[in-house]
Parts: C-alpha cells; sequence; structure tokens
C-alpha cells in the first residue's frame, strides 16, 4: 500500500533532522566551564538510559566508541567511553556545587522581601504568591530566579521546622541536592548498567558489537524515533 503524501513528508522530516543532529555531533566538543550541567546530565543519562543508542537527534552515534577504527566496538573501548562521559558529568556537578554560593544568594534574596534574612511563608512567599495558588509563577517572579517556587517545597529546605528558611539552610539543601547528583551518577554509571547497555548492541554475546549488529541495532532505533514523530 503506497505512503501516502503527508506521512512521506513526516518521515522524511524526521530523516533530515537526525541527519542534522549527527553533524552537529561531529563538531569539536565546546568548555564546558560556566556551562549548565543540567543539560549534560541530560546529554550523558541517554548513555544508559537509551539505552546506549545511536544518540540520533541529540548525541554520539555507537561508531564514535570505536576507538581503533576496526569496524566493530569491544565491551572495553565501549566502556572506556562511558567512563570517560561519567568523568565528566562528576566534574560539571563537582564545579556547580563549587561555585553555586553567588547564584544561592541571588535566589534567596530574590524571595527575602522584607530583607530580614529570612523566608518565610507568612510574609515572604504570600508577597510573592500573589493568585495564591501555592506557587510562583514567572510573572509573580518578575522574571527572576527563586529559592523555590513552590510551596510544596518549604518543609524540605526548613531543617530546624521553625517557619523560616535561613541562607544556611537554603545553602546546605542545595549542597545536599549536589551530593544526591553525584551519588546518581554513580549508580547510573554501574558496572552492571554499562554491560546491560553494551548488550542491546551485542546481540551474540561475543564481547564485540560488529558493523552488522551496530547497523541493525540503530536501523530500529531510527525507525521507532520516526515513528514516535509519525505517531
Amino acid at each position: 500500500m503506497c505512503m501516502s503524501r503527508a506521512v512521506h513528508r513526516r518521515l522524511k522530516r524526521c530523516s533530515t533532522v537526525c541527519c542534522n543532529c549527527r553533524k552537529r555531533s561531529a563538531e569539536p566538543a565546546r568548555s564546558s566551564r560556566g556551562r549548565n550541567p543540567m543539560k549534560y546530565r541530560f546529554l550523558f543519562g541517554m548513555i544508559l538510559l537509551a539505552p546506549v543508542s545511536s544518540f540520533a537527534c541529540g548525541g554520539l552515534e555507537m561508531k564514535s566508541y570505536d576507538a581503533n577504527n576496526d569496524g566493530k566496538v569491544t565491551f572495553e573501548e565501549f566502556s572506556s567511553k562511558v567512563l570517560e562521559m561519567k568523568k565528566m558529568q562528576a566534574t560539571l556537578w563537582t564545579e556547580a556545587a563549587a561555585n553555586v554560593n553567588n547564584r544561592l544568594q541571588r535566589q534567596f534574596s530574590a524571595m527575602d522581601v522584607n530583607h530580614d534574612g529570612v523566608i518565610d511563608l507568612n510574609n515572604d512567599f504570600r508577597a510573592l504568591d500573589k493568585v495564591v495558588n501555592g506557587f510562583i509563577d514567572h510573572a509573580e517572579s518578575g522574571g527572576q530566579e527563586m529559592a523555590f517556587n513552590d510551596r510544596r517545597d518549604f518543609p524540605k529546605i526548613d531543617a530546624n521546622h521553625d517557619n523560616a528558611i535561613t541562607f544556611k539552610e537554603y545553602f546546605n539543601y542545595e549542597q545536599q541536592r549536589y551530593k544526591e547528583k553525584l551519588e546518581g551518577v554513580e549508580a547510573q554509571y554501574s558496572e552492571a548498567n554499562i554491560h546491560k547497555a553494551f548488550d542491546t548492541y551485542d546481540t551474540n554475546k561475543d564481547g564485540v558489537a560488529d558493523a552488522a549488529e551496530i547497523e541493525k541495532q540503530e536501523a530500529g532505533e531510527r525507525l521507532q524515533k520516526c515513528a514516535g514523530v509519525l505517531f
């Protein structure tokens, strides 16, 4: 049965997008200094959550793991590349935690409406939450980053539960979140997860993902991606 023109156009567009993304992925990497680690968490998280896909439309192709360019990828080559990415992601979170003070000061000050050195619900949060729905939206914040936007987050940050958040409490809360992100990196890039991801390609379980196995897997992923665009 012939494909409708509309479906054909959408398939063609999907193919074009994937090709453009692959071109971008081939560009030289830029310095990570000053970049948002959340952006990298998404990109590198794709390594194991996809699981280790061709990263068409957003990352690396499996062939980029082929260190000696022999047309196949061994587990050692794959693991080495993934662990490099793990190290980079961990570095980003560590640097972010070390250089976060100024940003947290700005966010805290933006919520301390009466400038008394603490954030409380009755005065500061209520003054910003003009529609009284328990959430400070972009318009209410004037485009400023807030220490938190959701009223339900208040007790999580108020460590001593005295209904007032000090900057120290807010700082400690954020540092704990960074610590949890680093712990998450360790769990995500565990040896078991790396083996599981590699096995997605190494279908005959001989410890090597050859060109045929790689192409078969990536063809399936491209089809799934296009199916998502269509349906």
